[in-house]
């Protein structure tokens, strides 16, 4: 699958839990990293490079140069599913005060955020 950030953009955060996720750069640059329980791996990617996101590991990439940055991305499933973050989080009927407690963000910013994202509650 082909991906195209524009300068100053980013897929957020997400997971893919059914698939490894293998990211190629053919143009720009583009830093991509994941999170482990108990480490957080990032790189800067040039054109050539490859960046290997094990199964279900919550990742990112950011268009960190100038201009477009594409690339091709190859799951090791043909259903590998998505889980964006901000989505899960924001985008819910979940009550918002429950939310703020179990993120530590303030009331006010978490409804903020589920108007973005069209939640409620």
């Amino acid at each position: 699958m082909r991906i195209d950030i524009d300068e100053g953009g980013s897929a957020p955060l997400h997971t893919h839990p059914d698939a490894t996720e293998l990211l190629t750069v053919v143009q720009g640059e583009i830093t991509a990293g994941f999170l482990t329980p108990t480490s957080f791996y990032s790189k800067v990617l040039k054109p050539g490079d490859l960046f290997l996101v094990p199964q279900g590991m919550l990742h990112f990439a950011v268009n960190s140069g100038k201009g477009t940055a594409s690339g091709f991305v190859a799951f090791s499933s043909e259903n590998p599913t998505i889980h964006t973050l901000d989505l899960l989080l924001f985008a819910n009927k979940l009550p918002s005060n429950l939310v703020a407690q179990t993120t530590l963000l303030d009331l006010a910013q978490v409804k903020k955020l589920k108007a973005h994202f069209g939640g409620s509650g």
